[in-house]
């Protein structure tokens, strides 16, 4: 039997471009490279059904942007 674990933090990258609204598009080297390290060691994203995104710039209007940047993670 192997041993489970789970990763929880603020990882500043998102994994897929729906995850993240307004602001500029961009950063997909980083979303591949989380993506591939998720991917590369079995891991599970666990979904936050409240929570479409867990960060905010804090403006107004079309000015805000809103990522989800927290997950967890599970092996």
């Amino acid at each position: 039997m192997g041993i489970s674990w789970f990763v929880v933090g603020d990882f500043n990258v998102h994994l897929i471009s729906s995850e993240k609204k307004g602001g500029v598009k961009g950063f997909k080297d980083g979303m591949v490279e989380f993506a591939q390290f998720v991917s590369k060691n079995n891991l599970m994203d666990l979904d936050l059904k409240r929570l479409k995104f867990t960060w905010t710039g804090g403006k107004k209007g079309a000015a805000n942007i809103q990522t989800r940047l927290d997950r967890i993670l599970l092996s």
